[in-house]
């Protein structure tokens, strides 16, 4: 058979491809009739080849960007996207990834395609035990662009041997969902977001507000979706201090894989429910703002540190029987609650902070809930700092050997033992150090002496006494 040239080549292309204009196939169907017989004969199979490859779509449609022309609200729709093209795979298996980028610049239209009454809507899988829209991910840009909303009217289910996935948008390893600082309107995708990574391969994925405008990122949900061994680290930055928001991360199926949480960047984040981790995720906060409102928002995590960063307790009393807090660290109470207990980094030089949020605010360090639940760790040279307007209350027998700093707040004491066998505590002026719930009884404190800016307010009962 001669192989198919020239004009004949570039018509059986335009066949193959899977999406199709009625110009163009009038303009096949009289081309039919003057190719040569033994073409003929191939075009039916290579048509058939063709749709096959529509529906079963791997290959990339390269980065795209959605037009301020936009015709209707749906991802597939070519006329939606600046090169007529849709970005990301469809109907993807096994560990394929896709890495395409769809750039989101322009305003929403008076039409509302993409607001909130007409959001943006991904499409599921055709074909059973196969994935749904799968890209590597999202960019907001420019001061255009318009308060945005990415969803799917399907129910949110796994692809099985007899159904197809839908209302699931897959996102791959490395990927990122952002904000430019430019951007200047709030954006949420409410669409769940499920991680797939590479053979062999553990993930990351991260979440990016860098707006320097009062525009915040809502993720409605994070799920990681690979082997079991193998899990994702969903990473929180970008230097944005507003409600930037995820409702619920899960490591998915791991079991034993590596799967954490980080917060980097000087922005904040929000966690606003339970989350599904396994014991050994490791959440880690080093820098910024992570805001927690629900005790179960680092799951069964049994590491969690904070160093150079803030964690924001609000209110509620973490699942973890101890949270290590390192050189730079900040665990910071707003409301009223109790932390089971504290671990205190013993890295040279080390100064970290205890802190309430309003004078209101009652923050128990140390419950004795289980082994580990006070304060402890630290070293000769480390510095533990307590401010606030509220109150700090430390009614457990803590093993901590650092230095007290007792910069402001008032300072309960309710154990003889509560302040360790530390050098040192220092009382700032303002900062009350209150020693009633010790009782009548002689108070010698186990730290070797304490000392301050004069005068030093201390509460005590009746023998309470500062060296």
């Amino acid at each position: 058979m001669q192989p198919i040239s020239g004009v004949y080549q570039r018509q059986l292309v335009l066949v193959v491809r899977p999406h199709l204009q009625p110009r163009l196939l009038t303009t096949m169907k009289t081309s039919f009739c003057s190719l040569p017989s033994r073409t003929r004969v191939l075009l039916p199979l290579l048509s058939a080849l063709g749709l096959l490859a529509a529906a079963t779509e791997r290959a990339s449609a390269a980065s795209q960007t959605w037009t301020n022309a936009r015709v209707d609200a749906t991802w597939t729709n070519i006329n939606n996207w600046v090169a007529k093209a849709v970005p990301g795979g469809i109907n993807m298996t096994g560990n394929t990834v896709n890495n395409d980028v769809a750039t989101i610049n322009s305003p929403i239209p008076g039409s509302n395609i993409g607001g909130a009454a007409n959001p943006i809507l991904t499409d599921d899988a055709t074909l059973v035990n196969v994935r749904s829209r799968q890209i590597g991910g999202i960019t907001f840009d420019t001061t255009n662009c318009g308060a945005y909303v990415i969803s799917n009217t399907s129910p949110a289910a796994l692809a099985t041997a007899g159904t197809p996935e839908t209302g699931i948008l897959n996102v791959s390893h490395n990927g990122s969902l952002q904000m430019t600082a430019a951007v200047t309107n709030s954006q949420r995708v409410m669409v769940p977001l499920f991680t797939r990574l590479p053979s062999s391969t553990a993930g990351i994925y991260n979440f990016i507000n860098n707006s320097t405008n009062a525009a915040t990122l809502y993720i409605n949900s994070v799920t990681n979706d690979s082997a079991n061994t193998r899990g994702t680290d969903f990473t929180l930055g970008g230097s944005n201090t507003g409600t930037n928001t995820i409702g619920a991360l899960s490591a998915g199926a791991t079991t034993t894989g590596a799967n954490g949480l980080t917060k980097q960047g000087d922005g904040t984040w929000i966690l606003t429910g339970a989350n599904d981790f396994r014991a050994q995720t490791v959440v880690r906060v080093l820098a910024g703002t992570l805001i927690v409102n629900d005790p179960g928002a680092f799951s069964l995590a049994t590491t969690a540190t904070i160093t150079n960063g803030i964690l924001q307790i609000n209110g509620v009393t973490l699942n973890q029987i101890s949270l290590t807090l390192n050189k730079g660290g900040t665990i910071r109470m707003n409301g009223s609650s109790s932390l089971n207990g504290v671990a205190v980094g013993a890295q040279t030089g080390t100064s970290a902070t205890l802190r309430t949020v309003n004078a209101t605010d009652v923050f128990t360090v140390g419950t004795g809930l289980a082994l580990g639940a006070v304060v402890s760790g630290g070293a000769a040279d480390t510095v533990l700092n307590t401010t606030g307007p509220g109150t700090l209350i430390f009614t457990q027998p803590n093993t901590y050997a650092g230095r007290w700093s007792f910069a402001a707040a008032t300072n309960q004491i309710s154990h003889p033992s509560a302040l360790g066998t530390g050098a040192n505590a220092n009382i700032a002026a303002g900062a009350i150090l209150d020693l009633t719930q010790l009782g009548p009884a002689f108070f010698a404190p186990s730290t070797s002496g304490f000392g301050g800016t004069p005068p030093i307010p201390l509460f005590t009962s009746r023998k309470g006494r500062s060296p």
